[in-house]
């Protein structure tokens, strides 16, 4: 069955403003799509999905051309997080767009960011801070379970309790010294008390590390607290982390140090907690361009930890950041974003990047891949939330039966559909006789007669007819077939001159050519 509408339309590139060097103006045409149809910075600003299975086009063609977008036309500090190693496409990419001098690639040779030293100078001040910063070490620790494959699913007791502990080592030393690492917490881990004669020795204030820094919370702070927060931190380790059960701190200790531990040594400590940071997030709005060499093919977990920090500690940058009329677009790629998700705030923050300046593009192969690794303890609803706020879904070739059901019967629908049908037919009638008959008659007698008679006939009737009738019947159906996702999409290469085509479905508008929210569309991988 042929598509509904009329040819693919190609998109191009709107022409780049010349002054100033990046785009303010939310009505500005960034993408053309064909018959006087196009996505302004507002519509991108929306959030952007591309679904395809391997080798679709999805990257080649959708994400090669919002790059292009988001590099040239918008001059947009862009943040790019893959599984693969994409550095000489960006490379090319920001050549393009005379950008190379924005350009930084994160490596395991050239940068560093001591993400908990960050967050804790530039995040929020006081509790809230603490909390925020024990809440990103877990959901590191979250991320790269999932990326082994353990489950996730629920909170468990121990890491609620490790969090209080992360939390109040985080607060002390916020409050001793402005700042904290995460060897500092490792540390008060080791050194918090265990016997109420530790807190009774009389060296034990200025030999143990724990007890020093609560000391100098209440001596010389840096970032004072209220004296009724300093009793609760003082409580905390002294009586409530002291008094716990054995066998209860054995294992916050044991979580505690599973969280902490892949930052003490290798590639994880030098690049993230050395101490270091040559890279952070305000470098974007200065119009950098991030991006992550680090491919999970060869650096695996560390690949995950890195990406998913610097994921956090850009999006959370890029929410306090004042907003003005001015305020230079940013923008987010993740490709491969599976392993880079987090069922409660990427959905959040998905729901600010309009009012936020922040145009998201995320890739990924199909449905179950996000449900495998969202995770929560429900992973469907949450993708599902999360792909609701993203208004527009490029949707290439793809050979997922659960995604294409997904994509025909939730997302594209039904829709009324007229069916012509025309019969013709013609028909001939011959028919032929021949009749003939004959008679005689004698009569003997006085007078004698004789008389006889015959007749003969042919005749023959031919007919001929020709008919024709045209029906039309009005179906309520799918609008689009599931195998069409799999077979009518081209998906680039020479065989059809480098064209990838991709159906596009947004919110809140209709094309003209198809009467719908969604349009057949053609990039170009060249």
């Amino acid at each position: 069955m042929a598509y509904p509408f009329s040819q693919p339309q190609l998109v191009q590139h709107m022409k780049p403003p010349a002054l100033p060097p990046y785009v303010t103006d939310l009505d500005t045409r960034v993408l053309a799509l064909g018959s006087g149809n196009w996505m302004t910075l507002d519509n991108l600003y929306r959030g952007n999905l591309a679904l395809g299975s391997n080798g679709s086009g999805k990257s080649s063609g959708v994400i090669k051309n919002l790059a292009r977008a988001a590099l040239g036309n918008l001059g947009a500090g862009v943040l790019v997080l893959t599984a693969k190693d994409d550095t000489k496409d960006w490379i090319a990419w920001c050549r393009e767009a005379g950008r190379l001098d924005d350009l930084i690639i994160f490596d395991d040779k050239h940068h560093r960011i001591d993400f908990v030293d960050y967050a804790s100078r530039n995040g929020a001040e006081g509790s809230k801070e603490s909390a925020n910063l024990t809440e990103l070490l877990f959901k590191v620790s979250q991320a790269t379970q999932r990326f082994r494959k353990h489950s996730s699913a629920g909170e468990a007791f121990w890491p609620m309790k490790g969090r209080e502990f992360v939390d109040a080592a985080i607060s002390i030393h916020n409050c001793a010294f402005g700042r904290v690492t995460i060897a500092d917490i490792a540390r008060t881990l080791e050194h918090a008390p265990r016997r109420e004669h530790d807190l009774k020795a009389a060296d034990f204030a200025r030999e143990n590390y724990a007890a020093h820094v609560l000391a100098k919370c209440h001596d010389d702070p840096v970032n004072p607290l209220p004296a009724d927060d300093l009793r609760v931190l003082g409580n905390y380790f002294g009586h409530h982390f002291r008094l716990m059960d054995e066998r209860t701190r054995s294992g916050v200790e044991a979580e505690v140090m599973g969280v902490l531990q892949p930052f003490m040594k290798g590639t994880a400590r030098r690049l993230f907690a050395s101490g270091i940071t040559t890279v952070t997030p305000e470098l974007l709005d200065a119009g950098a361009v991030i991006v992550f060499a680090l491919p999970i093919h060869r650096f695996e977990e560390v690949s995950v930890i890195g990406q998913v920090i610097f994921k956090t500690l850009f999006q959370r940058y890029a929410l306090r950041r004042k907003i003005t009329s001015r305020s230079r677009p940013l923008a987010l790629f993740v490709d491969e974003c599976q392993y880079f998700m987090d069922h409660e705030s990427d959905s959040l923050f998905q729901s600010t990047c309009r009012s936020n300046r922040i145009m998201t593009c995320y890739a990924t192969q199909n449905l179950p891949l996000l449900i495998e690794h969202m995770g929560g303890q429900h992973p469907e609803h949450a993708v599902k939330a999360w792909i609701g706020n993203l208004a527009n879904k490029f949707l290439c070739s793809q050979n997922c039966g659960y995604t294409n059901r997904w994509v025909v019967e939730e997302l594209i629908g039904r829709g009324l559909r007229y069916q012509h049908g025309r019969t013709e037919g013609t028909s001939e009638q011959l028919s032929h006789g021949y009749s003939r008959g004959y008679g005689y008659s004698h009569t003997d007698g006085m007078q004698s007669s004789h008389s006889a008679s015959g007749n003969s006939g042919r005749s023959r009737t031919t007919s001929r007819g020709q008919n024709a009738s045209t029906t039309t019947t009005e179906v309520y159906e799918q609008m689009i077939q599931t195998g069409e996702l799999a077979s009518m999409l081209r998906t680039g290469g020479p065989a059809t001159r480098w064209k990838v085509d991709a159906l596009l479905h947004t919110d809140g508008r209709t094309f003209p050519h198809t009467g719908r929210s969604w349009t057949l569309c053609t990039f170009s991988q060249r």
